[in-house]
């Protein structure tokens, strides 16, 4: 897994999210496309390259982010309990 850490500083001065929570998150996110590794489904997404349109891909590419970003709240919902 590769952060870059200025990202942190970007998280919060540009983006007005500072603190430990946002940069948990970002590990979190980041954490979620290794689980997508690990299930086969970035593959599946990275064979997609050249079979379907480049809108088609870069929907399903939005899709992962989305994904990953799902996976770093189930990390959050139970990380706040």
């Amino acid at each position: 897994m590769y952060i870059d850490l200025s990202f942190y500083d970007e998280l919060g001065q540009r983006f007005g999210a500072p603190g430990d929570f946002a940069m948990a998150y970002v590990v979190a996110h980041e954490v979620g496309h290794h689980v997508q590794n690990l299930l086969g489904i970035s593959d599946r997404l990275h064979n997609m390259r050249g079979r379907v349109s480049e809108s088609e891909y870069n929907k399903q590419s939005v899709m992962l982010e989305l994904q990953a970003d799902f996976l770093a709240g189930v990390w959050a919902h139970h990380a706040q309990k």
